[in-house]
């Protein structure tokens, strides 16, 4: 249940308090009173409303003083205030302004006003207190992705040495090698390159903030060009792949780009992990009102004290050759901001099983895509 906005109501005449009190609490709010100045400024203390409606001329301490106190105080500066007094003139009101107040309304009043002004400035309030939440989130996200850059730049630094003096010696080993091991050391320098290059796409990818796009797409379709991008690197390893879609998936409110980079790197992952040969499967349906996708090996399996940390930056439990940790990290990143979440099991020598769940969009009328199966010579067939 949503609580109550609590409004504090501050004026020395108590009729007009009580008929600001009985419609606000009409109009759904909590009210709390104070007939003073000093009153008041102890009663926000206590009770931490939502929105004062102050008069400005009581004793002990006017409307003024109580809200340059309030402004000047970091606790309370934000708290929304609102004059409600007899004073008419210009003056009066530049003054109601310059000690900080957010509205300024007259006696005698109209009270459909006042509620209309309460209900505007608690709005806008809000949406306020929302952005700049939104805004501190978006800041401490960087904050932490800076902070890590520093580590990132000397894993990627004696990533890229380590690589680019192995391919510098190869290219050397090419000015004496006869024909038959030339193609042994061009194929080593063309791997090396390879590594380079996934090196620093993964620091891209990490080090820049990415814009989502949301549009309506199809989950086959963006499940077969992550195949279609991995297929060499599954069938290199013997892989034997399935794609198992249930017809009442619909199509998901997503950005098509970063949900297929986050199959790529589980595919990917999934390939790593079956250097033999095995099969992987990919199956989605729809389980508890989101849609769930689930990435399975027949690999080498997670040890279990790796599981808890495997989406955090820099883990890897694999060859550093093959990357430097951090494609589970960014997609675990996308999958979050998409409103989903992203799990894993794993046993070791049996397989590991990465589970998305996105949120479905109500908007989008259910798709049927068809069950495929991929053999291991890549060519699809409907079962």
């Amino acid at each position: 249940m949503i609580p109550k906005k609590r409004i504090l109501v501050i004026d020395d005449e108590p009729h007009v308090v009580s008929v600001l009190q009985m419609n606000l609490e009409a109009e759904g709010y909590e009210v709390v009173t104070a007939y003073d100045g000093m009153e008041g400024l102890t009663t926000i203390r206590a009770c931490q409303p939502d929105l004062v409606i102050c008069d400005i001329v009581m004793p002990e301490m006017d409307g003024y003083q109580l809200c340059r106190l309030i402004r000047e105080d970091t606790s309370m500066a934000a708290l929304p205030f609102i004059f409600l007094t007899a004073m008419s003139e210009t003056p009066n009101k530049v003054g109601g302004f310059s000690a900080g107040a957010d509205d300024y309304m007259t006696k005698p009043f109209s009270m459909d006003e006042v509620l209309a002004r309460v209900n505007a400035l608690l709005a806008r309030t809000a949406r306020v207190r929302e952005e700049s939440q939104h805004a501190f989130q978006v800041t401490n996200q960087d904050l932490n992705r800076l902070s890590s850059l520093g580590v990132l730049a000397a894993s990627i630094a004696h990533e890229v040495r380590n690589q680019l003096t192995m391919i510098v010696g190869s290219t050397e080993m090419l000015r004496y090698a006869d024909e038959a091991k030339r193609e042994v050391y061009m194929d080593a320098v063309a791997k090396q390159i390879e590594r380079i290059n996934r090196t620093i796409l993964s620091m891209l990818n990490f080090a820049r903030r990415q814009e989502t796009v949301y549009t309506p797409q199809s989950l086959q379709s963006i499940v077969e060009e992550a195949l279609e991008l991995t297929r060499p690197r599954l069938l290199g390893h013997h892989v034997q792949i399935v794609i198992r879609l249930s017809d009442d998936v619909p199509l998901l409110s997503v950005d098509r780009q970063q949900v297929c980079q986050v199959l790529v790197n589980l595919l990917i992952n999934a390939s790593q992990a079956m250097n033999d040969g095995g099969r992987l499967e990919v199956w989605a349906g729809v389980v508890d009102h989101h849609v769930e996708i689930r990435v399975s090996d027949t690999g080498c399996g997670i040890p279990a004290e790796h599981l808890d940390h495997i989406f955090d930056p820099f883990m890897s439990t694999k060859d550093r050759s093959e990357g430097i940790g951090l494609g589970l990290y960014i997609s675990k990143e996308i999958v979050e901001a998409h409103g989903g979440a992203i799990t894993v099991e794993s046993r070791v020598g049996v397989g590991t099983c990465f589970t998305i769940s996105l949120p479905i969009d109500p908007a989008y009328l259910p798709s049927s895509p068809s069950a495929t199966t991929v053999p291991a010579n890549g060519v699809a067939s409907v079962e």
